[in-house]
Formats: structure tokens, C-alpha cells, sequence
């Protein structure tokens, strides 16, 4: 028999909410809107009763007790922000009316948990009670918020009051509304770090910067919030040779004293994460250097025979 702790983790064979909304945003893109609205409504039957959506599901989960033995079915703080942007992004670009009014009921529960997460009043979602955002173990994870996850919840407040709007709910698009702008003012102040020029990745419980430059900051340009002209800054600093590099943008700069080469989190460069860099880029008129950042992924295509 094998040791049991094979079985720690099930493997990577599972089914990714916050993977669903990022692609789902493609698919919407494209037209092709039975997948997204399929993976939509899919994550909803496995939303928690307080609201928070699950971030990943495993397929071994019919053989064990994935929800109550294992850690990583609601471990992640940015899936419930990000079913609301995809919701919002199915429904703008498909007029899909029904099905907003058929997801309702799990869209609010899913808005008021996010309120609930904010332990210091700022207008952001806590890291340290929402759960984890932009990465996932080690020194960069305890911290009060990262920038990501500021990201992600402006822009899912942005998306409710619009999804409240075509809803009928004026209660919920006031309440959202507020909760947009607070959060859009904090996001823009906060995470500026004056001293370097750039958004920084995150801030502490006492309100103390840590300023790593990630491309984690990179999402702030590309859904155009905070202000044009520090995004810009911001992505200038991006475009040095110890942060982008000819296969993609790295997690950390090489002059960080974080910076590990071959670590997940802290020196590999992610497909997914270069391309946030990429149209953030293109958005803000540096087509040489996003078309670069493009093309370092599409080399990827035909990595390990795939």
C-alpha cells in the first residue's frame, strides 16, 4: 500500500474557480458564452453558506472528504470577489438578463461576505481574514493586504452596483456603490510607494509598505484603476531586465532578497501573470514592450511536447 501521505493533496486534477472567472473573461470575449455560463453556474453549487465561493474542487473529492479534511477548497480570499466580475462580464457583453436574476440570491451572499472581511475599515478585503490572494506560502503572504486582492475586490464593487442596477436592487446598488468608492481611494493611496515610484505589492497590519515591485501590480493598469499616471510609473519599472525577462514576467525582481529562481512563488514567471502585464501594457501605449511580453508566452505553446 502506499503512504497516506501520497494523499495529502490530491494532485492538480481538479476544477479551479478563480481559474473559471479569469478564462470565462476570454470566452465572454469571444462569444462563447454557453462554456462561460456553464462554468458560471457550476461554481455556484459549491458556494459556501456564508457566501464564500470555493477556489478549487478536486475530482478525487467523490472518495474522500474533500470539504472538511483537506484545507484548499475555500483557502483562497480573491475567488468570491472575482464570481462577481465574471458574472458582470458575462452579463454585459451577453445581455443574459435570466440568468443574473437566476444568480442573485448567490451573487449577495457573496458581496456581503466580502464586506464582512475588511477587519480594519479601510475599504479593502483583509488577507488575513479573507485568506490568500496573490500568493500562496511564505514571508509575502503575512501580511494585512495585497495588491491583487485590493484589485479584484474594486473591481467586483464596481461590477455589483452595475449587476444591482440591471437587477432591480436599489438597496444592494447603493451599498455597492459606497463600497466602490471607498475601496477604489483606498486601493490608489495605499499601495502607492512614493520613495520608488511604483504600486507596491502589499502593506502590513500596521499600515507599513512592502514594497516589492510584482506584477501583481500590473492589474491595476490593466482594469484602469488607481491613477493613469502612477500605473504608468509603475509599469516602466517593469520593463527592467531583473523583473521581465524573454519568457515571461518573473513573480520577483532578481535584486529582491525574496527572489528565488526555481520557487513558485518567488521566481518563476507565470504565463497568466505576464499576461496581466501584457494588456496593461498595450492599454497604456507601450505596444513594443506588450507585444514582447505576448510573445514570451505564445513561445510557451509548445513547452514539454504540449
Amino acid at each position: 500500500m502506499p503512504s497516506t501521505t501520497l494523499f495529502r493533496s490530491p494532485g492538480f486534477g481538479w476544477f479551479f474557480g478563480t481559474d473559471a472567472y479569469l478564462n470565462s473573461l476570454s470566452l465572454n470575449s469571444l462569444g462563447i458564452y454557453q462554456n462561460a455560463r456553464d462554468a458560471l453556474a457550476f461554481t455556484e453549487k459549491w458556494q459556501r453558506k456564508d457566501g464564500k465561493m470555493a477556489h478549487e474542487l478536486s475530482q478525487a473529492a467523490g472518495y474522500v472528504n474533500w470539504w472538511t479534511d483537506y484545507p484548499y477548497g475555500y483557502i483562497h480570499a480573491d475567488t468570491t470577489p472575482y464570481y462577481i466580475v465574471a458574472v458582470e462580464d458575462y452579463v454585459r457583453l451577453s445581455g443574459d438578463i435570466g440568468f443574473l436574476k437566476a444568480r442573485w440570491p448567490s451573487l449577495v451572499r457573496a458581496f456581503d461576505w466580502c464586506l464582512t472581511t475588511d477587519e480594519d475599515g479601510d475599504g479593502l478585503m483583509d488577507n488575513t481574514k479573507a485568506g490568500l490572494g496573490a500568493l500562496e506560502f511564505g514571508a509575502l503572504t503575512g501580511i494585512r493586504t495585497d495588491i491583487y486582492l485590493a484589485c479584484v475586490w474594486t473591481k467586483a464593487a464596481q461590477g455589483m452596483m452595475v449587476l444591482a442596477e440591471a437587477a432591480g436592487d436599489q438597496a444592494v446598488a447603493a451599498k455597492a456603490r459606497g463600497a466602490a468608492a471607498k475601496a477604489a481611494k483606498a486601493l490608489n493611496e495605499k499601495f502607492w510607494d512614493k520613495a520608488n515610484g511604483q504600486y507596491a505589492y502589499g502593506f502590513n497590519k500596521d499600515g507599513r509598505l512592502v514594497p516589492e515591485l510584482t506584477p501583481w501590480s500590473a492589474v491595476v493598469p490593466a482594469w484602469a484603476l488607481g491613477e493613469k499616471a502612477r500605473g504608468t510609473a509603475t509599469l516602466v519599472k517593469m520593463n527592467a531586465a531583473d523583473l521581465t525577462s524573454d519568457w515571461g514576467i518573473r513573480v520577483l525582481s532578481t535584486q529582491s532578497p525574496y527572489f528565488e529562481p526555481l520557487n513558485y512563488n518567488y521566481g518563476a514567471a507565470w504565463p497568466f501573470l505576464t499576461g496581466w502585464v501584457s494588456t496593461a501594457l498595450l492599454k497604456d501605449g507601450f505596444s513594443a514592450q506588450g507585444f514582447a511580453a505576448l510573445l514570451g508566452t505564445v513561445r510557451h505553446t509548445f513547452d514539454n511536447s504540449l
